[in-house]
């Protein structure tokens, strides 16, 4: 930091340190992910900057402050100044969630598996089936396992469930069970589905070739079905275990996944 002496009419004054020179900027803020900054919720701060004259948040050349002393940084996240509509603030009344790792319920269709789930909820869990909260999501059982993040939580949206998802720490997409009943536990006698209906549709592009249209499907008792195929403009429907049907050349799963063929006992 740079000294400085004042003389005045017969005096020399000690030395004095120079105050530090900055600017302030009016940014847009999000400690989340730099896509909350630009298309969520982000929140209006005042930084200060070393130097002067500067106005933009591209000319800044050392860090961001939250004091004009320049001795405080400002909170680690993501900044802007140049976001067309403005900061977005959270809307009054925005939810309040939170988050959980479930499993699959001894039993169930997903047992072994687990998930990234939300709630508005405050939920009960023991780290075992029998003492922790549970609830059922397309006819299959979850247990409240431990809780999560938000980040793990939007980490895992949208990508797939069991064999072939792209999940980067789960088993299964993330799931809002605000709306969901909540059980005590995996309690056996809430029954589960263990096939669902498929209902199947050959558009019949494959007829008057040697390649047939078909599908092929898991059943109640795990075994796979191998190869069936379908005749051209030909519509059925299968019971079959959740997420594994698999159709070929022509066939599409017109519906499927939601309504249950048998419960278990």
């Amino acid at each position: 930091m740079p000294n400085y002496r004042q003389q005045t009419t017969g005096n020399l004054g000690t030395v004095s340190a120079c105050a530090s020179c900055y600017s302030s900027l009016s940014l847009c803020f999000s400690s989340v992910s730099a896509n909350e900054l630009c298309c969520g919720n982000s929140t209006s701060v005042t930084v200060f900057v070393a130097g002067t004259g500067i106005t933009t948040l591209a000319s800044v050349t050392g860090f961001l402050y939250t004091t004009s002393a320049l001795d405080v940084e400002a909170a680690v996240g993501f900044y802007s100044d140049d976001l067309s509509g403005g900061c977005n603030p959270p809307p009054v009344g925005t939810l309040s969630y939170n988050y959980y790792i479930a499993k699959g319920c001894p039993g169930s269709n997903y047992e072994g598996f687990d998930r990234k789930v939300k709630t508005t909820a405050t939920l009960t869990s023991d780290g075992t089936p029998a003492g922790s909260n549970m609830f059922t999501d397309n006819g299959s059982s979850w247990w409240i396992d431990s809780t999560s993040t938000e980040t793990a939580y939007n980490a895992n949206l949208n990508c797939g469930c069991g064999s072939g998802n792209t999940c980067p720490s789960a088993d299964c997409y993330s799931l809002d069970i605000s709306n969901k009943t909540i059980y005590p536990n995996c309690n056996p006698s809430i029954s589960t589905p263990v096939t669902y209906q498929y209902e199947i549709f050959s558009d019949g592009s494959m007829e008057g070739t040697n390649t047939p249209s078909g599908y092929s499907y898991i059943n109640e008792a795990g075994e796979p079905s191998g190869f069936l195929s379908l005749i051209a403009n030909e519509e059925i429907i299968i019971c079959a275990k959740l997420d594994s049907v698999i159709v070929y050349h022509g066939a599409t799963i017109l519906s499927g996944g939601t309504e249950p063929c048998n419960i278990e006992a």
